[in-house]
């Protein structure tokens, strides 16, 4: 999803020249004539990114089970399109749910139809034609039991929702990760996360793996960050991926530039040979070099000052924004 991001965050620099330049002149005034088609890359991308990340999760897991993945992907995007979709008093689609709102119901309608799918495929809940009839008509016909099956499931899902507990999908998976959500832009909490980060990467185990948690929380900060830059409002959240890498992780988890620039002034040939060689890695975030070539990981003596003061050093941006600084 990062082009997603990148491409709909270009989208929106042009909408702030008229605020630096004055809107009294040729090129602010174009901006602001067709500034609702500069914005379309956004729109369709970053507001519609729930529905993307649907297709892409059926992908990769009807791949990982070897099971049909044109199939798997229209069952979780008509999924998730039950789950989500919303309408306006006047009759529109409402898109509310579509973007970064719709990330958890996203996820969650993707894996269950891809689940439902395999589930069928193996009790061969399936229409079997003769060999001779062609196979793109042949499978056709093998996806409309599952389909059937697939879209009722999903049907009953929302009609308990809505009727039953009286609200969208959408909004359970909102409420029931509140907590979890909120307690992000919390300086405690990012600071407990960059802690856990550390000593993840200590024992040799990449922070990456708590991605699938923290990145639907800072994406969806994100897009409410840039809707409240578009409507002139302040922004609210600093778990975002801007803010994380710049201060976060600036030169790596744990901040270990200090590190990369004693051992480029060692007297020691070695430590010397790893400053330089993590040197340019560092100024792009990426500190592998000296966590494995000091080495940091699976070393007492660096366990202090990368696991406990580490952290602490990464969160002092959220402490200052926190605190009004």
């Amino acid at each position: 999803m990062t082009p997603l991001l990148i491409i709909g965050s270009f989208a929106l620099i042009p909408s702030a020249i008229p605020n630096m330049i004055g809107k009294n002149n040729i090129i602010s005034q174009w901006i602001i004539h067709y500034g609702d088609v500069i914005t379309i890359p956004s729109t369709v991308g970053m507001s519609m990114m729930a529905l993307y990340v649907s297709a892409v999760i059926a992908y990769h897991l009807a791949e990982s089970k070897h099971l049909d993945v044109p199939g798997c992907i229209s069952m979780a995007v008509m999924s998730f399109l039950i789950l989500a979709v919303d309408f306006t008093k006047a009759g529109a689609v409402d898109v509310t749910y579509f973007g970064t709102k719709g990330l958890f119901v996203s996820m969650f309608g993707s894996i269950l139809a891809v689940e439902i799918f395999g589930w069928c495929k193996k009790r061969n809940f399936t229409i079997k034609m003769p060999d001779s009839v062609p196979d793109f008509v042949s499978k056709s016909f093998e996806m409309i039991p599952i389909s059937i099956i697939t879209v009722a499931a999903f049907v009953i899902l929302r009609v308990i929702c809505v009727d039953f507990l009286h609200t969208l999908p959408p909004m359970i998976f909102t409420n029931i990760l509140a907590p979890l959500v909120g307690s992000m832009d919390n300086p405690f909490a990012y600071t407990f996360v960059k802690f856990l980060q550390a000593l993840l990467f200590f024992f040799g185990i990449h922070p990456a793996v708590l991605s699938p948690i923290t990145s639907p929380i800072s994406t969806q900060f994100l897009a409410e960050n840039i809707a409240n830059a578009k409507a002139g409002l302040a922004l609210t959240h600093f778990f975002t991926p801007g803010p994380d890498s710049a201060f976060g992780n600036f030169t790596g988890t744990g901040v270990t530039f200090g590190l990369v620039f004693w051992f480029m002034f060692s007297k020691a040939a070695a430590q010397k040979k790893i400053g330089r060689i993590a040197l340019i890695p560092a100024l792009f975030g990426i500190n592998e070099p000296i966590l494995f070539g000091a080495p940091v990981v699976l070393n007492p003596l660096f366990f202090i000052p990368f696991v406990i003061l580490g952290p602490i050093t990464s969160s002092f941006g959220a402490w200052a924004m926190s605190l009004g600084g």
